[in-house]
């Protein structure tokens, strides 16, 4: 008989974290599955954009309310068996959500997909870490800071080239399904966590979760991607409407989302190259989110012609996925030496959950306002100036990561 150890041996050695990457991928459905539905969800249930704000926000409110809780529980049950609940979570909640009679039970059964999401990115880098050895670490978070692009520009890519064929309950049902496939796959495929008696004791647990909160270094990290997060969700998430609102017919709206969404992934992988070759993540930070400060403006208060302001978009996202590559790398060196990386992780994610849930809300609601989206610009200009102070605390040897990205 083949022992599962004989087995591991037989899987290719990056196929673990790469299954890591696809739960995150996987995740990141279900994020931006909304956007794509917020004009028939408006004419459906006669939601405003601060409403649809929330809809699209409300996956990251466990990671809001309790990301440091999500990391604690995953140094108790361990990172794979975590990442089987969390996919688990949001296969059961997406396909019910298909059933869902009205607004109000979305909503509900989003806060549910909000524990599987936040269960599956915070345990997927931590098994990334474990799994990845020597430079492929820097690689494979690399791919890892490019999930969100991925998966957003799959999933609008999908839904805009079926668009008027794909109805909201099929989407749900499929992206469950999608989700309930991945989690088969890391169950066959991935080695299982280490048996309880080889982990921590309880009040050594305790006692790195301690040392890991009193570090600078996560808190830094980790609001520093919440100032990132804002504001490019804020762009981002709501592109499907301006284009809507714009005259656009929504199978053009979803394709151009599409590829706004997937240029982050040109970002990402740059800065992770960038990185390996000795780059400074101050310098990165700095550019990309200088980047998007200027061309969120070119996108909304410029005037600019329709397709020029296609490009500034495009190229919002791009320059933007700088900042991820960045700080997902930083993320996993943020827990000291006889701390959590788990608990690191967790805290880093719920900050940046934060962002991601306050960006679409606030963009939303300056649009209300207002009455145009002409001044949601400032979002951009207003988190760059704090991503790029932050970044220098995140990087010092004094207060944030050690090691090889110090004082750069």
């Amino acid at each position: 008989m083949t022992t599962p150890a004989a087995a591991a041996r037989r899987i290719p050695a990056d196929l673990p974290w790469a299954l890591a990457i696809v739960a995150g991928i996987s995740a990141g459905f279900h994020m931006w599955k909304v956007p794509p539905f917020v004009p028939l969800l408006r004419e459906e249930f006669g939601v405003n954009l601060a409403d649809a704000g929330l809809l699209i926000g409300v996956v990251q409110l466990s990671g809001v309310i309790g990301g440091l809780a999500f990391g604690m529980l995953i140094e108790a049950i361990g990172v794979r068996r975590s990442l089987l609940i969390g996919l688990g979570a949001l296969a059961v909640a997406s396909i019910a959500g298909g059933f869902a009679p009205g607004f109000g039970w979305l909503v509900g059964l989003r806060a549910v997909e909000s524990f599987g999401y936040m269960l599956t990115v915070v345990a997927a880098p931590a098994l990334v870490r474990r799994e990845a050895q020597g430079p492929a670490l820097t690689r494979a978070m690399g791919w890892w800071a490019s999930y969100q692009g991925i998966s957003s520009g799959i999933a609008l890519a999908i839904a805009a080239v079926l668009a008027g064929g794909l109805t909201r309950q099929a989407w749900w049902w499929s992206l469950g399904a999608f989700s309930a496939l991945v989690a088969v796959a890391l169950l066959l495929l991935v080695a299982p966590d280490p048996p309880r008696i080889e982990r921590r004791t309880a009040r050594e647990v305790l006692g790195a979760i301690g040392r890991t909160l009193r570090s600078a270094a996560p808190w830094l990290v980790g609001i520093t991607f919440a100032a990132y997060a804002s504001g490019w969700i804020a762009v981002i998430g709501f592109l499907p409407t301006v284009y809507d609102d714009a005259g656009v017919d929504p199978r053009t709206a979803g394709l151009l989302t599409a590829v706004a969404s997937a240029a982050n992934i040109i970002g990402a992988l740059a800065g992770a190259r960038a990185l390996r070759a000795g780059a400074p993540p101050r310098r990165l930070v700095w550019l990309g989110m200088g980047g998007m400060a200027v061309l969120g403006w070119a996108v909304f208060a410029a005037g600019l012609p329709f397709g020029w302001s296609i490009a500034a978009v495009i190229a919002f996202s791009a320059i933007g996925g700088l900042v991820p590559a960045v700080l997902v790398r930083l993320a996993v060196e943020t827990a000291p030496a006889d701390g959590s990386v788990p608990v690191a992780l967790g805290l880093v994610q719920q900050l940046a959950n934060t962002g991601m849930f306050i960006g679409p809300v606030i963009a939303g609601g300056v649009t209300d306002a207002v009455g145009d989206w002409g001044s949601t610009w400032w979002i951009n200009a207003a988190v760059a100036i704090v991503a790029g102070a932050l970044i220098i605390g995140a990087t010092s040897a004094r207060f944030g990561v050690q090691g090889r990205f110090g004082d750069r």
